[in-house]
């Protein structure tokens, strides 16, 4: 798994790289669009709310995502994404 404030947009060179090998748990199980970027800060960029989605959590094939989230308010620059990840097992062959 791979989590944080990446700085890059959903539709970069950058997210393309992730996402060609590790699954977006937003894309994957969230809802709307996920903007995390700019929470909780004074000035012109919040004016409209949030309107970029910087954060990500990534995962790869052996984690399935059951749900995940953005924060609807919080302290920080940027709102958390919160996420339900299940480690896939497969069945044992005798």
């Amino acid at each position: 798994m791979v989590a944080g404030d990446f700085n890059m947009p959903s539709h970069g060179y950058l997210y393309g790289l992730f996402h060609s090998n590790l699954t977006d748990a937003f894309a994957a199980q969230g809802r709307g669009y996920g903007f995390t970027f700019p929470g909780n800060i004074n000035g012109v960029l919040k004016l409209f709310g949030s309107w970029l989605r910087l954060d990500y959590l990534f995962a790869n094939k052996n984690w399935q995502t059951d749900w995940c989230g953005v924060e609807a308010r919080g302290v920080s620059e940027h709102q958390a994404v919160v996420a339900h990840f299940e480690l896939q097992t497969t069945p044992h062959k005798p």
